[in-house]
């Protein structure tokens, strides 16, 4: 069983629909440095995650696709998600 799996129980139902990860162990050697050692690094392969997350309908409705701007009741600016920054913005001119 994987440790998500364990970590977020809500999402057991759905285990079939995550991509699995994959595991390479690296060695990292530096003149006997005390962070040297062996060391396990867990990876997926990116396209396919944005697929998968991209095609799964349990996000449909969560998933934000343009840049969105909120202004609270004084007309300031709010910034508290991604999509609500200038950062996202920029990048939709790009």
């Amino acid at each position: 069983m994987s440790i998500f799996i364990l970590l977020y129980p809500a999402v057991s139902n759905y285990a079939y629909l995550l991509q699995p990860f994959s595991r390479k162990i690296i060695t990292l050697n530096h003149g006997g440095e005390t962070w040297a050692g062996d060391y396990i690094l867990w990876y997926r392969n990116p396209l396919e995650a944005v697929q998968s997350l991209f095609s799964n309908l349990l996000f449909k409705d969560v998933m934000v696709y343009v840049p969105e701007k909120h202004f609270g009741y004084d007309g300031e600016r709010l910034y508290s998600e991604i999509h609500w920054s200038n950062w996202w913005w920029y990048m939709q001119v790009f």
